[in-house]
């Protein structure tokens, strides 16, 4: 069985070594989609695959690092 799990966020960066300096000296944002998928071949204790709840907390704290920041 597989299941899937979209998760987006937004994040901004500069882009270092551009040759434009409107580039180089201005943030560009972007939109972004992580789609994790987890296989199994069986079922756990609760009859899922995974928790999603336990997946949005995993996922969900590395996202919150990247989430409306800007990045170097």
């Amino acid at each position: 069985m597989l299941i899937r799990k979209l998760f987006k966020f937004e994040s901004a960066h500069i882009v270092r070594n551009c040759t434009s300096r409107r580039c180089s000296r201005s943030l560009h944002g972007h939109s972004y989609k992580i789609e994790v998928l987890l296989e199994a071949y069986a079922l756990d204790h609760g009859q899922m695959v995974y928790d999603f709840g336990l997946l949005k907390g995993t996922v969900g704290d590395f996202i919150d690092g990247f989430d409306h920041a800007v990045t170097f």
